[in-house]
């Protein structure tokens, strides 16, 4: 990735020349759907953060993690290091994968690096939900009926305790520090840990998948590192697996799922739970939910203008909330040109939730080496605590503590 930072300029601008649909050139609001769209977002780069002398992957973490976005977009590098910087709004794993793949590349006219699916639509829900009411009519209504249920009842619960305590006084709750950054802690396996995981699921696990187990191999590592967790474990969702055939999109396409752990779920039972839950179409009316929740929401609070969010929410619960995200399985992944495949580093944070979330990315390197970036509040959870538990999650012995299949003479025994 020799000069990527160098290069990024022209090739930022050659992608923003395919159009807004591209991303690359949007300057996203949180106040308006109507975005500005810059032709040369490559003068970006000249705001980018300076990471010079930076020698390690946490190093660069702890020096850019959490600070305010200088540019939507924004490329710097140190060494063989490339840190490319996105606001959330121009899009999600995917997007920034092909960008990163663009820039390690550099060379190609159109700025993005070929195979790429052109993205055909400015609306990819209704596309995809009208291809689903097509396709399978009886799950569609199912499924409109048990995603929009939860979110519209959620909100009309909170929004008539919200009338009726209007006039009470509610004792404050401390309100966390505005303007805490969230951290990074990044941690990986030795080179071909996936396959060990491979063969692990093989002959112990043969019909869960390999996501499974690192999931639950993550979550078993932090309790038994002192965290406590709540009982549902929220799992990124791509929604891009519900568009017709031909069809793309580079703009946010996800949904965040819960699946409960609570229970102490075998390796079997969690990963069929993981299985039907992410492809369920449930998952685009929860999408829906929450658009349509959102837009009331802001049709009924008056409106004040706000020149930028704060850094971070107060917690909701003393326990902590675990969201994992395996962008691995990107396809633009596999098009990045690494320096030394051999010895490849990944890491991908994102600013949590709230002050009481652990949010993490599960990637996977040319080597087979399994990668983890999590990124918290240190107020709430400890850094060291965090590190611990995800070198323990990448370690042979997490593989072999995981739950077993509870069988039906034991299930019955006093």
């Amino acid at each position: 990735m020799s000069d990527a930072a160098e290069r990024a300029p022209s090739v930022l601008n050659r992608i923003a020349a395919r159009g807004p649909r591209y991303r690359v050139g949007l300057v996203s609001s949180a106040t308006s759907r109507r975005w500005d769209f810059i032709d040369e977002p490559g003068s970006w780069c000249t705001q980018s953060f300076d990471i010079s002398g930076l020698h390690t992957t946490q190093e660069i973490l702890d020096h850019v993690v959490g600070r305010r976005l200088v540019a939507p977009l924004s490329v710097s590098q140190a060494g063989e290091h490339l840190c490319v910087v996105c606001d959330h709004g121009l899009g999600d794993s995917h997007f920034i994968w092909e960008v990163c793949a663009a820039l390690t590349h550099g060379n190609t006219d159109t700025g993005f690096v070929e195979p790429l699916t052109a993205p055909t639509m400015t609306n990819p829900l209704l596309s995809a939900l009208f291809d689903a009411a097509k396709s399978t009519p009886w799950l569609f209504m199912r499924a409109a009926a048990i995603g929009l249920w939860k979110p519209g009842w959620s909100f009309f619960r909170s929004h008539v305790a919200a009338l009726v305590n209007r006039l009470r006084v509610v004792p404050s709750r401390p309100a966390g520090d505005q303007d805490e950054r969230y951290v990074a802690v990044w941690s990986k396996s030795d080179p071909g840990f996936i396959d060990e995981v491979r063969r692990y699921r093989d002959s112990r696990h043969p019909s869960a998948s390999v996501n499974a187990i690192l999931m639950l191999s993550i979550c078993r590592a932090l309790e038994e590192c002192g965290a406590s967790l709540r009982d549902e474990l929220e799992v990124l969702v791509d929604l891009r697996r519900f568009l017709p055939r031909d069809n793309f999109t580079f703009a946010n396409f996800f949904v965040l799922t819960q699946i409960d752990i609570g229970t102490q779920p075998s390796v079997e039972e969690f990963s069929e739970s993981l299985r039907l839950t992410t492809r369920s179409l449930n998952q685009l009316f929860k999408l829906v939910g929450h658009l349509v929740v959102d837009r009331v929401r802001m049709l009924l609070t008056p409106r004040t203008r706000k020149t930028e969010p704060p850094f971070c929410r107060p917690a909701t619960s003393a326990q902590s909330t675990l969201t994992i995200s395996d962008v691995s399985k990107s396809p633009p992944v596999a098009k990045v040109a690494w320096t030394r495949p051999d010895d490849a580093e990944i890491a991908s944070a994102a600013q949590p939730g709230d002050q009481s979330h652990i949010s993490i990315f599960i990637n996977i390197t040319p080597n087979g080496s399994v990668q983890l970036t999590a990124s918290f509040y240190a107020s709430h959870i400890d850094k060291s605590l965090v590190a611990r538990a995800l070198s323990r999650a990448l370690s042979s012995v997490a593989l072999q503590q995981q739950p077993e299949p509870i069988s039906e003479a034991s299930a019955t025994c006093r």
